[in-house]
């Protein structure tokens, strides 16, 4: 009658969390090289959150799209150039990345490491106490003292046995000084 389809297509639309839209920022090329020297030290997020403090959807925007920038590339590697060539006191990242490449350098044809397995295994051992993998300070909940095969002996003084009472059946009244009442005995 009025020759309807018997199917039809709805249109697919495509969305996803992480097509958020391109937000309007204020010197994209500082924020791009601030963005990368915190790249150099910290994960995409907390490098964006770093640059953009108060503004979560632009940290996410460029945690998410501006990792691969040749910009924020050539900030992050100038910074990890110059952190290698610095003569100054190293800090905690600095130290524990040279520890690892410590650990893992190998010769000039690259079929041996330099150090011996000890050497490399204390290395990775300060490595992860550095980075807190391991931790230095016991847990005083989680340390528990047992004492097995233990024996306490105590020594007591026995407990002074009173003399018993007799009582005489002639004698008509008992006296007991301790109370107010005065008994007879009938028997």
């Amino acid at each position: 009658m009025f020759k309807l389809p018997d199917a039809f297509e709805v249109p697919r639309v495509q969305t996803s969390a992480w097509n958020i839209p391109e937000p309007i920022i204020e010197n994209v090329d500082e924020k791009k090289r601030l963005f990368g020297l915190n790249l150099a030290k910290l994960s995409p997020f907390k490098a964006a959150c770093e640059v953009f403090p108060d503004d979560t959807n632009t940290a996410l925007y460029v945690s998410h799209n501006w990792v691969n920038d040749p910009i924020v590339v050539a900030s992050k590697d100038k910074y990890l150039e110059a952190a290698d060539q610095s003569q100054a006191l190293l800090d905690k990242e600095q130290f524990a990345r040279m520890l690892l490449n410590m650990a893992s350098e190998k010769n000039a044809s690259n079929t041996v490491h330099i150090l011996d397995g000890k050497d490399r295994l204390k290395a990775l051992e300060l490595y992860a106490k550095v980075t807190g993998f391991i931790d230095t300070k016991a847990d005083p909940l989680l340390t528990q003292n047992f004492v097995h095969n233990s024996m306490t002996i105590k020594l007591v003084e026995p407990v002074a046995k009173e003399k018993p009472i007799t009582i005489d059946h002639n004698e008509a009244e008992i006296q007991n000084s301790n109370s107010p009442l005065k008994l007879k005995l009938v028997g």
